[in-house]
């Protein structure tokens, strides 16, 4: 798995484009996110999206390596930009 992060806040949008331009990637998962992140010892990117929707135009974040880091957030809102690209496993 590769990961990578945005030097800059942006949307959900802007956050998803972002990703696929640079890498052809999505919005990490929560899980892509702990283990690029967590189980990997880097230092979290802060309040970040991922690739999860919660409510109508509102995905989950996260901003830490604990269950109560998890939260929401409207997808126009500015979050920290994660990037997860996984290979299949053969």
């Amino acid at each position: 798995m590769c990961y990578a992060s945005s030097p800059v806040p942006q949307n959900w949008d802007q956050a998803d484009q972002f990703c696929f331009d640079n890498f052809r990637a999505g919005v990490c998962t929560l899980a892509q996110c702990r283990a690029a992140v967590c189980r990997a010892g880097i230092p979290t990117p802060g309040n970040s999206w991922t690739s999860t929707p919660v409510a109508a135009g509102t995905f989950a974040t996260v901003s830490g390596c604990t269950g109560d880091t998890v939260s929401t957030a409207q997808y126009t809102s500015q979050r920290a930009t994660t990037c997860c690209l996984e290979w299949p496993k053969y």
